[in-house]
């Protein structure tokens, strides 16, 4: 049976497993969590401490090898199966901003005094249920929306976080579409100067 406090993904990660990942010539590793059902909507979002407390141990593993780490919303809502729901309209998309905006602050809060080897990336690989020309514009318009709010979430907390490289997503991580004029991605502002910015 898989802890899932203590297991990110099918492996128990241990200081072992990430000097090995280290010793092999990496220098960047990527940690995608799912927050899911880690979150507690009845209580302000907040998020399972031992579960935010393990991402922070794998986390800390890879930092202590000056590997940079990359910490992200994963599995919340690809493809619309979790709660982060990019098609959702009306009170359902404003519930989904809200919670958006309350767990990117908790991790911020976290991992504020990390210094630049700490990256984050506000979602993965997220996309309505509309491939139309139609459904593609609104989905860039409601993930340029959550971009923005996450930049913003960020930046507010304060610390090393008011100049962390923040990584942010087009649909889906669709190059193809990013670069089609006419879905009009735009990047979101930041208060960083100058902007610290990737795309995923």
């Amino acid at each position: 049976v898989c802890d899932k406090l203590t297991y990110l993904g099918p492996l128990y990660t241990t200081p072992a497993l990430i000097t090995a990942v280290h010793d092999a010539g990496f220098s960047t590793m990527r940690l995608p969590v799912t927050w899911g059902t880690m979150i507690d909507d009845a209580n302000g979002y907040a998020i399972n401490e031992a579960w935010l407390s393990r991402v922070q141990d794998v986390a800390d593993y890879a930092v202590r090898h000056d590997m940079y780490v990359i910490i992200n919303i994963h599995h919340d809502g690809a493809e619309q199966t979790g709660w982060l729901r990019v098609a959702a309209e009306g009170e359902q998309f404003e519930e989904v901003k809200a919670k958006f905006a309350a767990v990117w602050e908790q991790i911020a809060v976290r991992f504020r005094d990390y210094d630049e080897h700490v990256i984050f990336e506000c979602m993965n690989e997220v996309t309505g249920d509309d491939g139309s020309d139609a459904g593609i514009k609104r989905d860039f318009r409601h993930i340029e929306e959550l971009n923005q709010i996450f930049v913003d979430t960020v930046r507010a907390t304060g610390g090393n976080n008011a100049k962390r490289w923040l990584m942010v997503v087009p649909r889906y991580t669709n190059i193809v579409n990013v670069l089609n004029e006419s879905y009009g991605f735009t990047m979101p502002k930041d208060s960083c100067e100058p902007a610290r910015l990737m795309l995923s």
